[in-house]
């Protein structure tokens, strides 16, 4: 079914990349896992504050120019006619470069239909239009040699048309053939976009939804559905080019790689609840040229040539597609994530790893990421590294699914991921070990996710040299100590390995080779109140200490920022002097043991502009979600523009804040001589951006039982003279923090206040936020002098 149907005024490109590959998942096509180590950098995107200007300063100019067109005559209007073409071309060039990373602002600064009315033709063919569609999902990873990677999505109508979709940050997980309802902006194909689609949908975030009767749920489900169980029919299409016949590898040769040595991989991991059966197909010639790359012409002549061939590609539900190496396809492999049947498209591999993993996200599975925090292991400031997992096979090895990646297939039950309630010792049995009847995982308390509200774990596993483990055989670290991921429930891109030997090694590759907690070393997160330390190891049995510091069944209270969404979310087109009304819905996001919270609201609007809140403030119950108003009307003499209304919620240090858009377009004004002649409007100046404050580190020191307060905002400023208040702040891991009326902060010492300690805060200026670091020194007794203040740049830590 098609809700709204958009009048594309240009031929479309009807094709499909999902009806030839199928699903398709992400390809690592390497034989050394060790080129993932250090992924290449993503190439430099303009920040949300330089895409918000040019996207703004382009529709602005080309508003202006409308006007001036529709009042001019003769000449004068056909001049103004060839500028209208030429600013609509830079505006649409400008929208395409920015859709990618910034899908909200296009939305933002979208040029609504009935401001369109009356442009001719060929400058209407160059605007965005606003559309609703309905139809099947594509998802799927391309994997590049270089350890870079691309997430896409696509939508393909019953109507033949192929768009791909850039979903908002909010957007929940979607899975290749999922029926999807999505309304948002389209733009006309962009001619430096490799894919071929037939425009691309900047999806709004509130209207991105799944139709009734997909599988998946709004918040992502697990991937274990019974396309993860059982026999996996395969089939391997071999395949060349008229002007490539190379045969990297023989048919035998690939079904042993497949059949046998992949086929023994799966079962193994799944305890032989999963398996491969199926065919290889002899090299099929395609009359296609390999020169460039076209993905989609390649695989249609595949599967062409496989029918042709006698094989029906409906009796398999895992095809993968394999061809000798193309210097001109920057892919390593392009696979499908979840569904079924699935497609991989494989550039020149034929090995354990990178089929492994891509049936890894044929399955459903995203990527295994690890976590750089410094000194470390865990904490506020660290990096993550895509492929940074160095034992799973997800991330950069040849080593088992971890035990967060086999709970979202399904392969682990809870007699072998064993969720730890109380504090005690555990024994865990090597986790590649078949034979085994024992607890192969831990799973235990985190708290709750901020960004999502769902529930957070550590998973714990004993990693052995067994099976397909064996390859970590001169591995001393894995073998004396278990390794340690975080993960997300519902949340499958959210599987991170903690380094328990931080700044082990001088290169960040080197440095993820020994993750593993060993025997004598302690893990503390004060945060969940979570303590661990590896008792002994044996090779047979890892014994464990958790202390949970207490009894407790249910995670203690975790505060987490609130959910604030406004709505109209999308720009209001009004004159001057315009009073709009905006509703804001607040949830609290706390998790269920915490106590109810009271969220001061603020705004803040341009100078000249009134404002007014129905509730300045609203009080919830963990979970719970309320409604208020906020009228906002510019000034009388405000000149056309698109201005940001900035709201925000706080409480106890945990906010969040948000943005919309509010548009002046004020009528036109009627010209004494409509003949006289129009000279060329000059493009819009963008308003110079807001810079940030600067947060200075700051230092205090203190006895073991005395409070000390902080003046941390007393060396921070904001270039623009602008006042700064603290949003938040994070806690010591050995004592307390606490903000005060006059906007200093009270650090209290805890228990565990041995030496020192530090935490960080967060100013703002309303708009831009700084953080810095607070260290607290601790001092000899009680009879000390307690000292608060700051000194500079962070040199006193």
């Amino acid at each position: 079914m098609r809700l709204n149907r958009p009048l594309v005024a240009r031929s479309l490109i009807t094709a499909s990349l999902t009806a030839a590959l199928g699903t398709l998942t992400p390809s690592i096509a390497t034989a050394s896992p060790s080129l993932h180590a250090a992924p290449a950098a993503h190439a430099a995107t303009s920040t949300t504050d330089e895409a918000r200007q040019q996207a703004f300063g382009h529709t602005q100019a080309l508003i202006a120019l409308q006007k001036r067109w529709s009042q001019a005559h003769g000449n004068a209007k056909a001049r103004l006619h060839e500028q209208l073409i030429t600013k609509a071309e830079e505006r649409r060039a400008t929208l395409q470069a920015l859709v990618e990373q910034h899908p909200a602002i296009i939305n933002s600064a979208a040029i609504p239909a009935r401001k369109q009315a009356g442009l001719p033709a060929d400058v209407l063919s160059l605007l965005e239009q606003e559309v609703e569609l309905q139809g099947t999902l594509e998802v799927f990873y391309e994997d590049r040699p270089d350890g870079s990677h691309r997430l896409r999505h696509f939508v393909k109508t019953p109507f033949g048309e192929r768009f791909r979709i850039h979903p908002g940050k909010r957007t929940p997980a979607l899975k290749q053939g999922d029926e999807a309802i999505i309304r948002g902006v389209l733009l006309a194909p962009d001619p430096q976009d490799d894919t071929l689609n037939d425009g691309s949908i900047a999806a709004s975030e509130t209207t991105l939804m799944l139709a009734a009767g997909s599988e998946s749920t709004s918040s992502g489900t697990l991937a274990a559905n019974s396309d993860t169980f059982g026999k996996q029919s395969t089939l391997i299409v071999n395949i060349n080019f008229a002007d490539n016949t190379d045969q990297p590898w023989t048919v035998a040769q690939a079904d042993s790689m497949v059949f046998g040595t992949v086929d023994q991989f799966m079962r193994e991991n799944s305890f032989g609840q999963t398996w491969l059966e199926g065919q290889v197909t002899p090299w099929l010639t395609l009359p296609v040229s390999q020169a460039s790359c076209d993905t989609t012409a390649i695989l249609d002549a595949a599967k062409a040539a496989a029918t042709d061939a006698g094989y029906d590609l409906n009796a398999y539900n895992r095809r993968i597609f394999a061809m000798p190496y193309v210097s001109s396809c920057p892919f390593s492999g392009v696979g499908s994530v979840g569904g079924s049947p699935s497609s991989t498209l494989i550039n020149g591999s034929m090995d354990l790893y990178t089929l492994a993993h891509e049936l890894g996200h044929n399955l459903g599975l995203y990527h295994a990421h690890s976590l750089d925090c410094g000194d470390a292991s865990i904490g506020t400031d660290c990096t993550a590294s895509e492929y940074g997992d160095s034992v799973d096979i997800m991330g950069q090895s040849q080593g088992h699914f971890s035990a967060y990646q086999k709970e979202r297939l399904g392969w682990l039950d809870s007699s072998q991921l064993h969720t730890v309630t109380s504090s005690g010792l555990y024994d865990l049995e090597p986790y590649a070990d078949a034979q085994g009847t024992g607890i192969k995982a831990l799973k235990i308390p985190k708290g709750i996710d901020s960004a999502s509200g769902k529930p957070s774990w550590y998973y714990l596993e004993y990693r052995q040299a067994q099976g397909f483990d064996s390859i970590f055989q001169n591995n001393t670290n894995l073998q004396n100590g278990v390794v340690l991921r975080t993960g997300v429930e519902d949340r499958g891109d959210t599987s991170f390995l903690l380094d328990m030997t931080p700044n082990s090694a001088t290169s960040s590759y080197a440095d993820r080779q020994d993750p593993a907690l060993e025997t004598g070393l302690v893990f503390n997160d004060p945060e969940a109140s979570l303590a661990l330390a590896t008792e002994w190891v044996d090779g047979n049995i890892a014994s464990v200490n958790v202390q949970l510091d207490g009894e407790v069944t249910i995670p203690q209270c975790v505060p987490a920022n609130p959910k604030l969404s406004v709505t109209p979310g999308e720009s209001a087109w009004v004159p001057a002097g315009t009073r709009v009304t905006y509703t804001l819905t607040l949830t609290n996001q706390d998790s269920p043991e915490c106590a109810a919270n009271s969220f001061a609201l603020g705004k803040q609007v341009p100078s000249g502009w009134s404002s007014s809140l129905a509730q300045t403030a609203l009080t919830l119950q963990p979970g719970e979600s309320a409604e208020t108003t906020l009228n906002v009307t510019s000034s009388s003499s405000a000149i056309d523009g698109f201005y940001t209304i900035d709201i925000n919620a706080d409480a106890n240090g945990y906010g969040t804040r948000h943005q919309v858009t509010y548009v002046v377009d004020n009528p036109v004004i009627e010209t004494t001589d409509p003949t006289d002649p129009v000279e060329p409007v000059d493009p819009v100046e963008p308003v110079e951006p807001n810079q940030s404050p600067v947060a200075n580190n700051d230092s205090a020191a203190t006895a073991a039982d005395t409070p000390v307060v902080i003046d941390t905002l007393a060396n921070d400023y904001d270039p623009e003279g602008s006042a700064l208040k603290i949003v938040s702040f994070t806690q010591g891991s050995k004592g307390t923090v606490r903000l005060n009326a006059n906007g200093t902060l009270t650090y209290t010492p805890g228990k565990p206040f041995k030496k020192d300690d530090s935490f960080s805060y967060t100013i703002s200026d309303g708009e831009k936020t700084a953080s810095a670091q607070v260290y607290v020194q601790r001092l000899a007794n009680s009879s000390s002098t307690t000292t608060s203040g700051n000194k500079g740049k962070g040199n006193n830590k």
